[in-house]
């Protein structure tokens, strides 16, 4: 995190370079701007790690799914994926789940309930 808050287009740019020189990752602006927002948010209210946004959600010796994901969307603004249809809001938490869904895999030590709560979808 202490990096992301940090990350500009250009280290961004360089870290995602292929060799292919006319090839490059499309939204690289949007992409770093959420990066340098992710890392600021995990410094300052998160002591720099994920593992202290998580333990908002531990009930007992688990993480609650479904307790993290309205934390998520609520203190990470790119993880609050939500348009506006015939004037009514429609919410997806797309990233959100994906994210706490890939938290659950990365580490199979620690415990993660609710993970059937979490709709199907596909990235790209």
């Amino acid at each position: 995190p202490k990096v992301y808050k940090n990350c500009t287009v250009e280290d961004l740019r360089d870290y995602l370079r292929t060799d292919q020189p006319d090839l490059e990752m499309p939204m690289l602006e949007e992409r770093a701007a959420i990066l340098q927002e992710n890392g600021r948010i995990l410094c300052e209210h998160f002591d720099g790690s994920i593992l202290g946004f998580l333990e908002l959600g531990r009930h007992s010796r688990s993480f609650s799914i479904p307790a993290l994901l309205p934390l998520l969307t609520s203190t990470f603004p790119s993880f609050n994926d939500v348009t506006i249809y015939g004037g009514r809001p429609v919410v997806f938490h797309k990233r959100g789940q994906i994210f706490l869904a890939d938290c659950a895999v990365a580490a199979p030590t620690r415990s993660f309930t609710g993970l059937e709560s979490l709709t199907m979808f596909a990235d790209y």
